[in-house]
């Protein structure tokens, strides 16, 4: 396991948390297991400030309109320690370099 570790989107879901706060979550397959990230606090809707730019962000970085798009698409996943199911702390395109 490396600190950059490569894998693949297999969904990407909006979800309302029973506390009614909206997230993100990219769940990416590694090919022996597979890791959720996001998860972060957005607010209460789509259309909330803070949920729009985490989503354009995330967008821009996968070269995607909206989120729903990003399953298949190729990622490094980036940690800051390497150990067995790290937290990931941030992703970046396999195919364009972006982040």
């Amino acid at each position: 396991m490396s600190k950059r570790e490569l894998g693949t989107i297999v969904s990407a879901t909006y979800n309302k948390e029973s506390h009614g706060i909206l997230t993100i979550w990219l769940s990416i397959d590694f090919g022996s297991s597979v890791q959720g990230f996001g998860g972060l606090g957005l607010g209460d809707t789509k259309t909330s400030p803070l949920s729009l730019s985490y989503h354009n962000a995330l967008c821009r970085c996968l070269g995607i309109k909206k989120i729903e798009d990003a399953v298949g698409i190729k990622v490094a996943a980036l940690r800051c320690w390497d150990r067995f199911n790290e937290t990931i702390e941030g992703i970046e395109n396999a195919g364009s370099g972006e982040s």
